[in-house]
């Protein structure tokens, strides 16, 4: 498959607007094309979706640190060095910012109705349809995801 070099790359559009320094003006812009009831619904999706992947994730990372440190007592993260906790935590948490985004669109795109009304609003805006949104969502957020994983399998092997 092609890579998309078109004014619907969002990526490359928010990059050019960074440059030229309307970026702002164009999101208030963008803002105001997604008004619907679903676009709500996108963003109530999305922190369970964003806080219940990190959950799962960090206590698979506490999980592989009470395993590789069996003599360890105590509750779980007691008396971890801090690099350790923080390296577990904090990247995965980041990471599953965009989990929660692709989740979101993809649970709320796939109801006929808001599909409807979604790709309505892109229509207006070019640029905020369901594919770019979710390619841009996966360009940034496989490549932190395999990072967040290294940190945290790093964090858990600390002591």
């Amino acid at each position: 498959m092609a890579r998309s070099t078109s004014r619907n790359d969002q990526l490359a559009r928010v990059a050019s607007e960074l440059k030229r320094g309307d970026w702002w003006k164009n999101a208030r812009a963008r803002k105001q094309h997604q008004q619907s009831v679903w676009d709500r619904l996108i963003s109530l999706l999305f922190i369970p979706a964003w806080l219940g992947s990190a959950y799962g994730l960090i206590s698979l990372a506490v999980d592989i640190h009470s395993r590789t440190h069996p003599r360890h007592v105590g509750a779980p993260l007691q008396g971890t060095s801090a690099v350790a906790v923080v390296l577990m935590i904090v990247p995965l948490g980041i990471a599953c910012i965009f989990v929660g985004g692709v989740v979101a669109n993809f649970v709320v795109y796939h109801i006929p109705q808001a599909r409807a009304v979604l790709d309505q609003e892109a229509l207006e805006c070019p640029g905020i349809d369901y594919r770019s949104t979710q390619r841009s969502l996966l360009k940034l957020g496989i490549p932190s995801f395999m990072l967040a994983v290294v940190l945290a399998v790093v964090g858990a092997m600390l002591r």
